[in-house]
């Protein structure tokens, strides 16, 4: 996968509320995050990303050994080969939707959650 870090992604609208629907977060299933694309994203930062149809959150590992990396509960997945990595926005846990709704969850670059 080639790492293609894109702040503010212009292709496709990216950003918003989410809510976790997996089991292979370091978040609970059912929790509600916000996600800030164009905030710089820096090593340990909890990221949303996209590799082909595929989106999930991580914490961002850059060049560790020559090589990026996403690291979730239980595995690391390298950013290596064809399939582009794309990194869409920093992820920003919430205590509930209206939180997040209300845009009163803010983040600074280096934000650690």
């Amino acid at each position: 996968m080639n790492t293609q870090i894109k702040q503010p992604l212009t292709e496709r609208k990216f950003g918003g509320e989410y809510l976790i629907t997996g089991d292979k977060t370091e978040l609970p299933r059912g929790s509600f995050v916000t996600v800030l694309p164009g905030v710089p994203v820096e090593a340990g930062d909890l990221i949303m990303f996209q590799v082909g149809r595929y989106q999930s959150v991580g914490r961002w590992r850059p060049t560790v050994g020559g090589i990026d990396w996403i690291q979730q509960p239980g595995r690391l997945i390298a950013c290596v080969g064809d399939t582009p990595v794309q990194i869409i926005g920093q992820v920003i846990p919430c205590p509930s939707l209206e939180v997040c709704d209300s845009g009163r969850i803010k983040a600074s670059p280096g934000i650690r959650n």
